[in-house]
């Protein structure tokens, strides 16, 4: 399951750069945060594999997850904040081709405990802001 995860973060339609990496972190967190119930095989998942992707910032990822869950939990919380973090992530993907890649990215991730009724209106969601057709 890790390799797994592993792998379809690295596989990329053309190659990440950073604001493409900050945006496909931040769509997967927001994306475990959907049915109201954290796996744990989601968490592990998420934390070991995250870790592997080549980071290019000046802040670490570690740190980079510290300063933007509050931000994450906010928009959780509060459609009119989670739409503005989509847009924010739309934003960050610049290209049809990348914003599909991480749609798909995040189908896969969700469905690793089953895709509950929130993560489906999620997904929903996510595919109407970034303008992909159905995965």
């Amino acid at each position: 399951m890790i390799e797994r995860f592993k792998a379809f973060l690295q596989k990329d339609p053309q190659p990440a750069v950073q604001p493409q990496r900050e945006a496909l972190v931040d769509l997967l967190l927001l994306g475990m945060y959907t049915d109201n119930l954290l796996s744990v095989a989601e968490a592990d998942l998420l934390e070991a594999k995250l870790f592997d992707l080549p980071w290019e910032s000046g802040q670490a990822l570690s740190i980079y997850l510290q300063a933007n869950m509050p931000k994450i939990r906010m928009a959780y919380e509060n459609p009119p904040n989670r739409l503005q973090l989509l847009q924010s992530i739309r934003d960050r993907l610049p290209t049809p081709a990348v914003r599909l890649d991480a749609y798909q990215k995040l189908q896969e991730f969700l469905a690793i405990d089953g895709v509950a009724g929130g993560e489906q209106e999620f997904l929903t969601q996510v595919r109407t802001v970034l303008g992909v057709g159905m995965g």
